[in-house]
């Protein structure tokens, strides 16, 4: 029972390394297509959302003018994630530069790897997707969706790292001491 106590505090920090890596949640990347607001302004970009919480990480969206407005660009650099209201759609994208706002609400959460389709309203912006210039005129999008376009690959955090290397140092240690256990028990039954 004493040989396994070595293995077990091994396997377990390796394992902890393991699970701190996977916390580490690989952002998804999403592609806007067929997007068409009802004045027949279009949108298109893409964005980038964490895998376990569905909140953007990245995004540059850009949107031609309509009968309603003008064109607009939402990037990561020049406009901010935001909320203009309280909402009960917890699968938002709420974003905000200096002349206008724009809200993409979807049919699913985005934490997964599939095509999700935009929440159209065509009477009601608070559970719909629109944009409007501080907020009128409001033009609300009548189709589109976002296509999932790839997993970006995830860096594993240096303390996960560490943790790993600890649990296969932990493993060579043991492995060590039963060799050294084991040839001491030869010497002495040989003798």
């Amino acid at each position: 029972m004493n040989n396994f106590k070595p293995f077990a505090g091994a396997a377990l920090a390796v394992s902890l390394g393991a699970s701190a890596m996977s916390a580490n949640a690989a952002p998804l990347d999403w592609t806007l297509k067929n997007v068409t607001f009802g004045d027949d302004g279009t949108v298109s970009g893409a964005f980038s959302t964490n895998s376990a919480t569905g909140a953007i990480t990245t995004y540059d969206i850009t949107i031609a003018g309509g009968a309603k407005l003008p064109g607009a660009e939402y990037d990561s650099d020049d406009s901010w994630i935001g909320a203009l209201h309280l909402t009960t759609c917890s699968d938002l994208i709420a974003l905000r530069n200096c002349a206008s706002y724009f809200e993409l609400a979807f049919t699913n959460p985005r934490t997964s790897e599939a095509n999700d389709p935009l929440v159209i309203n065509a009477t009601q912006t608070k559970y719909g997707s629109y944009e409007c210039g501080n907020c009128t005129p409001i033009r609300v999008i009548k189709t589109g969706e976002a296509v999932f376009s790839g997993v970006t690959a995830g860096v594993p955090e240096p303390t996960a790292w560490a943790m790993i290397l600890v649990g296969f140092s932990g493993l060579g240690a043991a492995m060590r001491s039963r060799r050294r256990i084991a040839a001491a028990t030869v010497q002495v039954s040989v003798k």
